[in-house]
């Protein structure tokens, strides 16, 4: 009797070790979460950033000069020209 209480302890432990997440596997897969999470929003970033350099070229495009297109945009010359600079717009 003694034996099988032994068994089924061992039994039962290895049973709860194989259930509970060691510290480090709990940081490991929170550390994965995490970095999945950052790298959906910095696609989403990349997408609305290609998303403005686009509506900033073709304003520009359709504009006759800076000023115009900075109205258009509702941006002041300044920022516009900066925003050019910054996305090596011409």
């Amino acid at each position: 009797m003694r034996f099988l209480d032994h068994r089924l302890a061992q039994a039962l432990a290895e049973l709860v070790d194989a259930l509970v997440l060691h510290r480090q596997q709990f940081v490991d897969i929170a550390a994965q979460a995490v970095q999945q999470r950052i790298d959906v929003a910095a696609e989403g970033v990349e997408l609305r950033l290609h998303r403005l350099y686009r509506h900033i070229v073709q304003v520009l495009a359709e504009s006759s000069t800076l000023e115009d297109a900075a109205a258009r945009l509702g941006i002041n010359v300044t920022t516009l020209w900066r925003k050019r600079r910054r996305y090596g717009i011409e």
